[in-house]
């Protein structure tokens, strides 16, 4: 099974939690502060991307079936937007 990267780049005020999913399984995960990049490991094929805040747990976005090899996380008009590139 080759390995493919994802790139998250958290452009929100909040400390984010990012987690990469394929079925139900947990392939990578990492915590990213405001203004941070990270490399995130996945599968082949479509993954499930979990983005939580921090401090509280919830999720604040989410995008399953994702194919993109960079996600952007973004707060416009109070509320987060996740963007493929």
């Amino acid at each position: 099974m080759s390995e493919e990267q994802l790139t998250f780049h958290n452009e929100a005020l909040i400390r984010v939690q990012a987690q990469v999913f394929t079925g139900r399984s947990l392939i990578s995960t990492c915590l990213a502060n405001p203004g941070e990049t990270h490399i995130l490991q996945t599968g082949p094929t479509g993954h499930d991307i979990y983005l939580r805040d921090a401090s509280t747990g919830m999720v604040i976005a989410r995008k399953c079936g994702n194919e993109a090899a960079v996600v952007v996380l973004s707060l416009h008009q109070g509320h987060y937007i996740l963007s493929e590139n």
